[in-house]
């Protein structure tokens, strides 16, 4: 039986929720105060993740809405931008295996 990316991740994109901060809105106190402040090399605003676990989230890790999940998670796709964030950020130790996982799946593939 063959794992799959979401399997191995366990729901990381259900766990919290990553925003851009724009430099002409608040200062990064007032979102400190909100959750936890950060940039990614390249990029030049910073994010603001909020610790947010979706009450649907099952402790293995899957959807126990899946089929009637809400249009903000079925617009989250596997293998895009805010996957592979949501992955480094909330899965650091296993991040790579997930990543090559993902990358391994044709209809994924981020060439």
């Amino acid at each position: 039986m063959t794992t799959t990316p979401c399997e191995l991740c366990r729901g990381a994109c259900c766990e919290s929720l990553f925003m851009p901060i724009g430099p002409d809105r608040h200062s990064v106190e007032f979102y400190s105060t909100r959750g936890k402040v950060f940039t990614l090399l390249g990029v030049r605003h910073k994010f603001l993740e909020v610790e947010a676990r979706c009450p649907n989230l099952a402790s293995c890790g899957t959807c126990s809405t899946y089929e009637t999940r809400p249009h903000q998670c079925r617009i989250y796709a596997v293998g895009s931008a805010e996957c592979r964030l949501t992955v480094k950020r909330r899965r650091p130790d296993q991040a790579d295996a997930i990543l090559s996982l993902i990358d391994a799946l044709p209809t994924h593939n981020q060439q």
